[in-house]
């Protein structure tokens, strides 16, 4: 088993078809299976191997996606490291999670050069001045190169290392297996009824649970087509949802309300037929406007680091406004009270 498996899966189905759509750049699965590729080969060209971890610390953008992919091809663990992070946070995550090398781009790599970096010692591969990374987006991609054997990890490995900051607000490290991310992805695209015909924007940072598990993870699971933008600018992402005919809406409920007050947003959204919100909870008088402006539910569940997302879904045909639905698939959920036994029906009734 092994989670890379999902694009190669769609280098071998759908080869042709659009993966990822950043600006005016675009990559088919075959592109992005050949770029994961070539990463792979890099990373085991300097000693990198299974169950090394590899830190990822860059904004989003295509790249962040081969090299993630890359990085688990070969069996290492990638660490994920948002990139608003720098000096004390920074150096706490690397010093927690112990990376063998950083990956980073050229606006990042500064915070491991000269006497101000934060863990000195940590050697920083960086995106732009690497002949082979640097070259991953180039137009036609050219041959993979030498393809390095097949890494196939146990499904209790672990793949990635995403940090929560829980209720203390120090960030913690969630480590998640192969299966953890198998099973969501295959979770979410039930439940959320993805198909390769969907595409679905991303503009939240990759290194959080939501867009690395819960939107890039299953749009590719299910062969569909992100698209990915470095973050959110209103006009910017109205005119990328009508020029990409962006099928799915993923945001927070502060886009939702900024959506719904702009007088612009109903003739951008025509192709939008699916919208959700995580990260926190959803008004429910947000979703009932935005049920009567865009004749569409918003869509919520529950879900944290930890369970490499989804735990539970308002579901698709039996959606409820103003709360997190049932458990999704096989999860199972208990209500506890003080001291920790589980509450009686009329308990949860009130609740």
């Amino acid at each position: 088993m092994n989670l890379s498996d999902v694009v190669r899966k769609g280098a071998r189905i759908l080869p042709d078809h659009e993966a990822v759509v950043f600006g005016n750049r675009r990559f088919t699965y075959q592109d992005l299976e050949t770029a994961v590729t070539k990463v792979a080969s890099r990373l085991k060209e300097l000693g990198i191997g299974p169950g090394d971890r590899v830190a990822l610390y860059c904004e989003n953008r295509p790249e962040w996606i081969m090299i993630y992919y890359g990085i688990i091809r070969l069996g290492a663990v990638v660490v994920c490291v948002s990139s608003a992070y720098r000096g004390s946070e920074l150096a706490h995550l690397l010093e927690d999670s112990e990376p063998g090398c950083v990956v980073t781009s050229e606006t990042l790599g500064e915070q491991f050069t000269g006497t101000e970096a934060p863990v000195p010692g940590v050697d920083a591969l960086v995106i732009e001045r690497d002949p082979v990374l640097a070259g991953l987006c180039e137009q036609g991609n050219g041959s993979p190169g030498a393809t390095p054997p097949g890494v196939d990890r146990d499904a209790d490995d672990p793949c990635v290392i995403l940090y929560t900051g829980g209720t203390t607000g120090i960030p913690k490290g969630a480590m998640l297996t192969h299966k953890n991310i198998l099973y969501t992805a295959q979770n979410v695209c039930y439940h959320e009824r993805t198909t390769h015909k969907d595409r679905g924007l991303c503009f939240l940072p990759l290194n959080h649970v939501f867009a690395g598990i819960h939107i890039m993870n299953a749009t590719f699971h299910a062969l569909g087509t992100m698209v990915l933008h470095t973050g959110f600018d209103m006009d910017e992402i109205l005119s990328s949802i009508r020029a990409n005919g962006v099928t799915r809406l993923y945001a927070v409920p502060t886009v939702f309300i900024r959506i719904l007050n702009n007088p612009d947003s109903h003739r951008h959204l025509e192709s939008v037929g699916y919208l959700f919100s995580a990260a926190t909870s959803m008004p429910s008088e947000v979703v009932r406007q935005c049920k009567a402006a865009f004749g569409l539910d918003i869509h919520e569940a529950y879900g944290m680091t930890e369970s490499s997302s989804l735990v539970t879904f308002n579901h698709m045909y039996r959606h409820k406004t103003g709360t997190v639905g049932t458990p999704a698939g096989i999860v199972e959920v208990k209500i506890a009270g003080v001291p920790g036994k589980e509450a009686a029906p009329e308990t949860r009734a009130k609740s």
